[in-house]
């Protein structure tokens, strides 16, 4: 048996014999060099490999004195290694004896990791960004109201970026860019969508343990935020003219020729509900058969509360109501294709009605306004009205505050009727104010012509 201090120059020095040679280092026990009559040298290790006690000798791997430039290697890829330098036979067999004096056979316990790292990278496989996104999709936000349009943001802003990356692996640093090239190609607002919709994501998908942590808990989408611009919040509240202009310009409200916008934009104005909440609406969710009782009945996925919500009808809006036009392909108030699908359209209705308003106003363009723009309108001209405040909050389907609603459960519908109604005669006022007449005494403002001799 030989034995010396193993070196590259040493082992190079070892010449091939009738029977295979083996050559024991002196610098690390256990450690020893096996070459074979065909030359062939490799590196073996002599030890007590749990649960035996007597030393047997197993190979570490096939010695190349060209490997062992790369980096310093984990454990896990030190043991995998089957082609070895002799630093690295060194290594190895260093890693080896630790798991033997932990109880460890190196063997058994290097096929153990591979299959926990292979049950691993299958599940990282199976947990896709795009995979957990759409059972996200389906799971949570299937139900909510706003569910198309966030699976259009994650399809095209987020899905088509990490698509198949494990989910897992997504960074701080990538939702960071993946935000910051939203905002530049799409705007700081659908940033802010995306944002929200990628924290929303992370903490579902830790609440199911897909995850064990999300990439970013401390970026936010406030006033607070670095990453992206303040909201500024809209005050964009119609004047009476305005207000006068916008409902000439859907003369016609009840007649098939202003279909859809006329009477869309009116019901917005009267009763100040969302924008979803009315292009959605559906026949079977309208009561008008009693006079005077009639009533608009939303179900809780159709309200941003998540709360049902019965809106009394004031007579303004069962008259546009009744005058609309029904399908027999579906049954929405507001439809498309027939009646098979809601009208979406809203870019192109209100470029036609702004080029309405514009020429009813002698060709000057009204300042910018949106349809939202209607609902804080008419909330904002309930203030002045005889109407409690928490009543008025009702009418355009706002909870009560704080512990009230925990105890007070009645819906001031009467209340409600009345202040609809309220706002209708405002609004009359408005659109069509009265003709002032002078009174019998009242001195004329019309001055005569003196004549010319």
């Amino acid at each position: 048996m030989q034995k010396f201090k193993l070196t590259d120059r040493s082992i190079q020095a070892v010449k091939p014999e009738a029977e295979p040679a083996i050559v024991y280092d002196t610098h690390l026990p256990g450690l020893a060099l096996r070459c074979m009559p065909s030359g062939h040298k490799s590196f073996v290790f002599v030890g007590r490999f749990p649960p035996s006690q007597n030393p047997t000798r197993r190979s570490l791997g096939a010695y190349d004195p060209a490997v062992g430039k790369e980096p310093e290697l984990s454990e896990d890829d030190l043991l995998a290694l089957d082609v070895l330098s002799l630093a690295q036979a060194r290594d190895k067999a260093q890693a080896w004896r630790r798991l033997i004096q932990r109880g460890l056979d190196p063997e058994k316990e290097l096929k153990r990791r591979r299959t926990e790292r292979e049950a691993t990278e299958r599940k990282l496989a199976a947990d896709s960004f795009e995979a957990v996104a759409r059972r996200f999709l389906a799971e949570h936000m299937a139900a909510k109201r706003t569910a198309k349009a966030v699976e259009r943001l994650f399809e095209t802003k987020l899905i088509e970026a990490w698509g198949s990356r494990p989910i897992a692996t997504v960074t701080k640093r990538d939702v960071i860019d993946r935000i910051s090239a939203i905002r530049r190609t799409s705007g700081n607002e659908a940033a802010r969508q995306a944002l929200a919709y990628v924290k929303l994501l992370f903490a579902w998908a830790m609440e199911l343990d897909i995850v064990s942590a999300s990439p970013c808990p401390t970026l936010k989408t406030g006033k607070k935020s670095k990453l992206l611009a303040s909201k500024k919040s809209r005050q964009r509240v119609l004047s009476d003219d305005e207000i006068r202009l916008i409902w000439q310009a859907t003369e016609g409200a009840d007649a098939l020729a202003g279909y859809p916008a006329a009477p869309f934009v009116r019901l917005l104005l009267i009763l100040g509900c969302r924008r979803s909440e009315l292009s959605r609406s559906r026949w079977r969710e309208f009561d008008l058969r009693k006079p005077g009782s009639e009533t608009f009945h939303l179900k809780g996925e159709r309200t941003k509360s998540g709360e049902p919500r019965l809106t009394p009808l004031p007579k303004m809006a069962v008259q546009i109501i009744r005058g609309l036009p029904q399908f027999t392909g579906g049954d929405f108030l507001f439809a498309a294709l027939g009646g098979s699908r809601p009208f979406t359209a809203f870019s192109k209705m209100k470029e036609r009605l702004d080029a309405k308003i514009t020429k009813l106003n002698g060709g000057v363009e009204l300042e910018q306004w949106g349809l939202h723009d209607l609902r804080r309108t008419m909330r904002t001209r309930l203030s002045p009205l005889k109407i409690e405040h928490h009543v008025r909050e009702l009418m355009i389907g706002h909870a009560q505050e704080g512990i009230v609603p925990v105890y007070d459960l009645y819906a001031y519908q009467d209340e409600q009727r009345e202040g609809f109604e309220a706002w209708c005669a405002k609004l009359r006022e408005i659109v069509k104010p009265p003709k002032r007449t002078r009174k019998k005494h009242e001195p004329s403002n019309v001055l005569p012509f003196q004549r010319v001799s």
